[in-house]
């Protein structure tokens, strides 16, 4: 059976962000519309998609947000952090320590909680 080619774009890095109930009363739909403006004002949105998630069983910790292909997830995120996030990780590849919840072992980072 020969497989079909792929119609998805091939992105560098891809974002779930949680939109799940507990997330969303924490802000999660606000946090994806400032990200997904700053990807497209930075010139970002053909290198990194952004897709909404359901929940990530980590409501306690939420809004939650996970970067792959490292496996990078962040947590009790805010607005005001979306700029940063751009700026440090998906630019310049740098780890926020302060946002950092869990790093996935074996994909770009030890595990890290």
């Amino acid at each position: 059976m020969k497989m079909e080619e792929s119609k998805v774009r091939p992105y560098r890095q891809h974002i779930f962000l949680c939109v799940d109930s507990c997330c969303r009363e924490k802000g999660s739909e606000g946090i994806f519309s400032a990200l997904s403006e700053e990807l497209k004002v930075r010139g970002l949105s053909n290198d990194v998609m952004i897709s909404r998630c359901g929940c990530l069983d980590q409501c306690e910790s939420g809004p939650m947000l996970i970067i792959y292909p490292e496996g990078t997830w962040y947590h009790n995120l805010k607005k005001e952090d979306v700029r940063r996030l751009v700026d440090e990780h998906l630019i310049k590849g740098n780890i926020l320590p302060d946002l950092v919840y869990h790093r996935v072992s074996g994909i770009g980072g030890s595990s890290c909680n």
